[in-house]
């Protein structure tokens, strides 16, 4: 090994080491303290000492794990621990597999200034996080926790397109898989139910046969085999009202008009009935004569007559010292108008009192099903 003393010489272009073991370039105090070696691979080692200012034409790498960039960025393998992070405009990105252990530093400001540790109370697996929102405190809510696809909030959850309540799921709320349909339903089964309301799409509400809206926690004013509070049914429309006067009968019309509203039980309509007997054949004249076409059956249960108000008749053979009015059959369709005198027994209209052209009758009622 040769030793050079700096001070004694000058005007030194390059200095070649040895071979072998002498292939090393050492720089001492003069106390003898190594401070600087380079090896035989280029390999720089400052040994002890102060260094202000190191500067790297391309890159300097620290071992096998840190590498300081020339265009200032620092790239680590291994666990960065520091107190303080800062920087205008500083990020975390591109962490592919990143493990945040024990206390992390707050991330304040553009600067990532006073940062502080953050702890979590209530750790248990598959809880939500959430903040108090008056320290660097969080907490793993009990109530609130996330695994295999499902939410659960207290005591309810949400799995796929269910929404799922009671601590064993005995309520469900299904998404329907028709169009954007949303069905409510209870029950302790996962799979489709149909007895639910559902929200349509439209903006309506739909009820199942049978369902509709439960009216039993108001007081009950009777009871027995048709008391019933369950409102399941509303429905408006038309239908075509006819005379029916038997065989050898045949009527003609210039008008038939038939509206209804059906809520629940009860059946309101209205007929405006324009039509004759243009046919009559042998004796078939008396064969009693009822309108007929309601869109319902009247409900069948005994001494059940509903009155049928009568608006008008036009050109009907009524003497005029007799009464007419109309009633409902049970278990029909069938409207039966009668005329009666003082005391006697009331008789049917029949074919023969239809016979003029453009006779006319309007009826109006209401009857249960």
């Amino acid at each position: 090994m040769t030793v050079v003393n700096p001070k004694s010489i000058s005007g030194i272009n390059s200095i070649t080491t040895g071979s072998g073991s002498d292939d090393i370039l050492t720089i001492h105090t003069n106390n003898g303290t190594e401070r600087l070696r380079v090896d035989s691979t280029g390999t720089t080692k400052i040994v002890t000492g102060i260094v202000t200012t190191l500067t790297a034409t391309s890159s300097a790498k620290v071992g096998s794990g840190v590498t300081l960039s020339s265009d200032g960025d620092i790239f680590a393998t291994g666990v960065t621990t520091a107190t303080t992070f800062s920087g205008s405009g500083a990020s975390l990105t591109n962490l592919p597999s990143a493990q945040l252990t024990g206390a992390l530093p707050a991330l304040d400001g553009s600067n990532l200034t006073g940062l502080s540790g953050v702890s979590v109370a209530s750790q248990a697996d598959n809880r939500l996080i959430t903040c108090t929102g008056t320290s660097d405190a969080l907490t793993g809510e009990s109530n609130l926790s996330f695994t295999s696809n499902t939410l659960t909030v207290h005591e309810a959850s949400l799995k796929g397109n269910q929404l799922l309540f009671g601590a064993s799921g005995t309520a469900y709320i299904d998404h329907s898989t028709t169009g954007q349909d949303i069905q409510f339903r209870t029950s302790v089964s996962s799979s489709q139910d149909t007895t639910g309301p559902t929200i349509k799409s439209t903006g309506n509400i739909a009820f199942a046969s049978g369902k509709g809206i439960d009216f039993s926690a108001t007081s009950d004013g009777s009871s027995g085999s048709y008391f019933n509070e369950l409102l399941d049914d509303y429905e408006e429309g038309v239908f075509t009202p006819t005379w029916n006067a038997g065989g050898g009968v045949t009527f003609s019309y210039s008008q038939q008009h038939g509206w209804y509203t059906k809520i629940g039980d009860t059946v309101t309509f209205h007929i405006y009935l324009q039509g004759y007997a243009s046919t009559i054949t042998g004796g078939n004249s008396g064969n009693q004569a009822k309108v007929t076409g309601l869109p319902f059956s009247c409900r069948d249960v005994n001494r059940y007559y509903p009155p049928v108000t009568i608006g008008r008749t036009y050109k009907m053979e009524i003497l005029a010292d007799k009464r007419v009015y109309a009633y409902q059959s049970q278990g029909s369709t069938d409207i039966y108008i009668i005329q009666e005198q003082n005391d006697h027994t009331g008789t049917n209209l029949t074919a023969g009192q239809l016979d003029a052209n453009t006779t006319e009758i309007l009826l109006m009622g209401v009857y249960k099903v």
